[in-house]
């Protein structure tokens, strides 16, 4: 299930999941202001929501991504497209460019994911990363290009991807290499 898919109250609900086994508004309210990790998710998708409501909406969305910026010392682009129970345990350093991550993905501290270049900033979608579901990224990880991270798949701490990394693949180093490859079915 996409965000596109998703309302903002269910994203939010799966966000919150993570760190409580039943996901209520007071549980929501309370979490906003003491997880910066959920602080920083819930900023990230009111900005998304607000910003394809014209000029006052793209206002909002940009006060709603420097609050993000000063509070959680992330930076999470309002036109990245980000399924629901997206994890940060520390937020800080986080950057997110217009990349279209999976549902239930981790992301720890100083993680990068944007373009290698950007010659045409027209058409997003073809410069950044698709990240799968349920992927992991270690912290320190930097992922550039447009290339797929398959789901389930694992980045080891400080990887550089630049390239396709499959499903269900351990990938570490610099250049990140799949050091465990998907495990054959056992019959």
């Amino acid at each position: 299930m996409s965000q596109r898919s998703a309302t903002l109250l269910q994203c939010l609900q799966e966000d919150v999941r993570l760190c409580t086994d039943r996901p209520s508004l007071m549980k929501m309210a309370g979490y906003f202001f003491i997880h910066p990790g959920f602080m920083a998710v819930a900023l990230y998708r009111f900005a998304s929501i607000c910003y394809p409501k014209g000029l006052a909406g793209r206002m909002a969305a940009k006060f709603l991504w420097r609050l993000n910026n000063f509070i959680n010392a992330c930076d999470i682009s309002s036109h990245a497209v980000i399924g629901p129970g997206l994890h940060l345990p520390h937020p800080m350093g986080v950057v997110i460019g217009a990349a279209t991550i999976g549902a239930h993905v981790t992301i720890l501290q100083n993680v990068t994911v944007g373009v290698r270049q950007l010659t045409h900033p027209v058409d997003y979608p073809t410069y950044y990363p698709v990240i799968g579901d349920h992927v992991i990224l270690g912290a320190g990880t930097v992922i550039v290009g447009a290339l797929t991270i398959g789901d389930r798949a694992v980045i080891g701490a400080n990887a550089v991807v630049t390239k396709n990394i499959p499903a269900g693949a351990t990938a570490m180093g610099i250049p990140a290499r799949v050091i465990k490859p998907v495990a054959a079915s056992a019959a």
